[in-house]
This record gives structure tokens, sequence and C-alpha cells, in this order.
């Protein structure tokens, strides 16, 4: 059986810098400890400083706002290219703002329905010491090392995937997105799915919605 293909896409180069944190972070929505999304959470909107709009053009199409709490930033032109309801099934959008509240034309801030890690059998991914849990909201995360894999199959009902400060997208739905283009500005890995968890880990299949059962039953894991 052929096993399923997904792209990893990472942004290059840095992230912006919100005016403050106060005015960027919504704690009705995220996390106050991790900034994730609350489970049910959909659109977020955010701010970024005046200085920060013109650098917004050169970080096309991926950017994030450099921070603790890492929101994702994406030019809509790129993702719009792919058919809509693939992106209302996976993925929820926001509004980004300037300091004086008007939006920033043709950027949103975006974060999936399901946060997926890639998870790695290089040095990384081989010890449980580097998973760790946010002590309030229960959201999982982990370093791991290439070569990459996926574990379990992906969710069938998305297809596009949160994933650290990347996103996965299936190889059915990368083919919409203009790469040629925007290949010199981002990064891509291809990762397939794995039959087994190779990092041999114990780790809860996705991380939203958080598994904290799982989170309880594993004490020695590092609370941050």
């Amino acid at each position: 059986m052929t096993k399923e293909v997904f792209y990893f896409v990472v942004p290059k180069g840095d992230g912006c810098h919100p005016p403050y944190q106060g005015e960027m972070v919504n704690f009705s929505l995220q996390c106050r400890n991790c900034g994730q999304p609350f489970e049910g959470t959909q659109q977020i909107d955010s701010m970024i400083s005046e200085s920060q709009i013109m650098f917004l053009s050169k970080q096309k199409p991926l950017t994030f706002i450099w921070s603790l709490y890492g929101m994702k930033l994406i030019w809509e032109p790129f993702i719009r290219t792919v058919p809509s309801h693939v992106l209302d099934r996976s993925m929820y959008f926001g509004n980004v703002f300037g300091q004086d509240g008007k939006p920033i034309e043709g950027w949103l801030t975006y974060h999936c329905r399901y946060h997926l890690q890639r998870r790695g059998t290089g040095k990384g991914g081989t010890s449980v010491r580097k998973v760790s849990v946010c002590k309030d909201c229960g959201f999982v995360r982990w370093s791991a090392q290439s070569p990459f894999f996926l574990y379990p199959v992906p969710p069938e009902d998305a297809d596009i995937f949160q994933c650290g400060y990347g996103t996965l997208f299936r190889e059915s739905v990368y083919q919409y997105l203009d790469m040629e283009q925007w290949r010199k500005k981002v990064y891509v890995t291809k990762i397939k799915v794995a039959d087994k968890p190779l990092d041999g880990l114990d780790l809860p299949q996705f991380a939203i919605p958080r598994d904290l059962k799982w989170v309880a039953e594993h004490p020695e894991l590092e609370r941050c």
C-alpha cells in the first residue's frame, strides 16, 4: 500500500514583533501560559506594530509574530489557491491590524483544526526528556530531529495541519500552492506516515484536542 505523503512548509527568516503583548493576546481564546488556542476557538485577530508593516512585504507568503505565542500569519493570495471547501474544514482565519486599528491588506492570522507533531528518529526524538507539557492547558510538544515521520495517520476530516512553526499539507492539497513562486521564501520537507512510532515514544495522537488523561498518566514529563 502506497504511503500518503505530506509536505511540511515553514517560513524562512524572522517573525514580526507585536506592539506589546497585551495588545496581541486575547486570553479568552488562548492559553495564558503557552498561547495555544483553546479547543473550539476559531477566529483570532492580532495586531502588529507600524514598523513591521513594511517587514511583512519581505516575509510573504508565511511568517509569524515573534513572541512567546508565535501567532502564524499567512499571505491570503497564497492560501486562497486552495479550494475553499478544503480550507473551511481545516483552518481558521483572523484579521491582522496595525496599531491604528486598520486591517493590514492581504494578511491573515491562522491556526488549524488539528495540531500534529513532526516526529523524528534523530537524537531529539529518542528521549522522553525532550517532551514537555503546558502546566495550564496540557498542550504537549516535543523536539525531534530528522529523518522525520508522521504517526499515526492524520485525521481524515482535515487536509491541512498546524505543526509547530510550520504547516503540514496533504500532497493532494499541496499541489494547489504556487510553490514555484515562493520556493525561495519557505523551507519544504516531504514527510511520510510510518506504520509504528519509530521514535519508540508513547505520545498522544493529536495535540488538539488535548489528551489531559494522557498528560496525567505521565508525571515524568517536564511541565513548562
